[in-house]
């Protein structure tokens, strides 16, 4: 296998990632709400257990899979960018934080569903490590803002990808930053919750059109490649 077939497949890597994302959603079940009874939020994680642990692994696995789609996407952005390739490394550094929070924001929560510890734990405890699991996801509206809108920019500047394309970021980007207020709400249970599930849905869209185009630029020309 040639290298441009190498390339290719390592693009194509944030469709594996987003196709893996999208399929945790099921495997979550009737999740509780924010503020659900700790007996409700016990019997969840002790039925629910098997397959929130599975979402889990997946969650993992489509880390390794967008590390790889952001090494790709980095040396297509940097050689399109040129110059000291400020923001190139923003996305790059942005994507690494986000995925990197993600993983680690569901590890107390992957903690009560092992074993059914959830079964032994303390109400308090319950209580902190259900907030914990949801909170924690909040600020990755700030880091995902950052990878997605340093792309977008460069698709403006570079016309690397469509011009569409870096609207899409743009609009994201502008939902995500405004999910990030929820914590200062101290209610999660508010319009601004909403924000930060369309910001992963958008996220995701984004992901995937990105890794579209950079498979397809990737098997023109070396010319095209070049920007």
């Amino acid at each position: 296998m040639d290298n441009r077939r190498w390339e290719r497949l390592a693009a194509a890597t944030g469709i594996v990632f987003v196709g893996l994302q999208l399929a945790t959603i099921p495997l979550m079940g009737d999740t509780p709400d924010f503020d659900a009874k700790i007996g409700t939020i016990r019997d969840y994680l002790v039925d629910d257990g098997g397959k929130l642990l599975l979402a889990v692994t997946l969650n993992a696995l489509s880390a390794f899979f967008f590390i790889w789609f952001l090494g790709s996407l980095r040396s297509v952005l940097r050689v399109a960018e040129g110059g000291q390739g400020r923001l190139s490394a923003v996305a790059f550094g942005g994507g690494l934080v986000t995925i990197a929070l993600a993983v680690a924001g569901s590890v107390p929560i992957t903690a009560l569903a092992w074993e059914d510890t959830a079964k032994v734990a303390e109400p308090g405890l319950l209580r902190v490590a259900w907030n914990l699991n949801i909170l924690a996801f909040v600020p990755l509206g700030a880091t995902g803002t950052a990878f997605v809108l340093a792309v977008a920019v460069l698709i403006f500047r570079t016309r690397l990808f469509p011009m569409w394309v870096g609207l899409v970021g743009v609009v994201t980007a502008a939902v995500g930053l405004i999910g990030v207020f929820a914590l200062a709400a101290d209610d999660y249970d508010t319009p601004l919750a909403f924000f930060g599930f369309l910001a992963f849905v958008l996220t995701m869209l984004f992901i995937l059109i990105v890794s579209v185009y950079m498979v397809i630029r990737l098997g023109g020309n070396r010319t095209a490649t070049a920007g």
